[in-house]
């Protein structure tokens, strides 16, 4: 009985130590992390856009563990469709990936056409296909039209020297923030990396940070 008594102190504790954690890391992470309250990225947000809590996701479209990560935000989008919205930034390893830089100028020309999402998501599907291939701008050709969008405008525009900008403004501002690699999210500032440690702690930094802001609402 006594050992019994001991392991639920032990589980107690460790839970009171965890809870611990994750509000100094949500407090931390608005005092260290730039806020998340930020000019939105018109096409590049997924779910509302008054969500109070934001998920910022620094990614490469040809990268491995980018992919891998897509089922568990999709999980916390469905978990929580009312407090929480997806903000995706680019940030493409170009040592590592040849292909990643004209990937994420694809979907910027893709959004041009408020397709950005439909063509995020058709590359993270065919990711172990176009990555290999020799001809890749011909193969994001075919994606383009198989949305519908205009393979002739969609090509001049992967030339375009605004869209080229708009992803280098992403990968600055990830460097800025001192990402050093793919996926890298920012949970109301709070830096979660790869897949498994947003899977880890996501949820529970959600709930701790629905109850902060409820508490918030609730004094004078």
């Amino acid at each position: 009985m006594r050992l019994l008594e001991k392991k639920n102190v032990r589980l107690i504790a460790s839970g009171l130590v965890l809870s611990v954690f994750f509000i100094a890391c949500v407090k931390l992470g608005r005092k260290t992390e730039w806020a998340a309250a930020m000019a939105l990225p018109e096409g590049r947000v997924r779910g509302p856009i008054g969500a109070p809590i934001t998920i910022e996701e620094f990614s490469d479209f040809q990268c491995p563990s980018c992919k891998r990560a897509q089922p568990v935000l999709h999980e916390l989008m469905s978990l929580y469709p009312n407090d929480v919205k997806l903000v995706f930034k680019h940030f493409p390893l170009e040592m590592m990936h040849a292909s990643a830089r004209l990937a994420a100028k694809a979907t910027e020309c893709a959004r041009r056409k408020n397709k950005f999402w439909e063509y995020h998501d058709t590359l993270f599907e065919r990711q172990e296909v176009w990555s290999k291939s020799q001809n890749v701008r011909d193969d994001f050709l075919v994606y383009a039209k198989e949305l519908a969008l205009n393979e002739a405008e969609f090509n001049g525009c992967l030339d375009d020297a605004k869209i080229n900008l708009a992803v280098s403004a992403d990968a600055a501002e990830a460097q800025s923030r001192q990402v050093e690699s793919t996926p890298t999210f920012f949970l109301e500032g709070v830096r979660l990396v790869g897949g498994g440690q947003l899977k880890q702690h996501g949820a529970r930094l959600i709930e701790v940070m629905k109850s902060e802001k409820t508490k918030g609402k609730r004094r004078p």
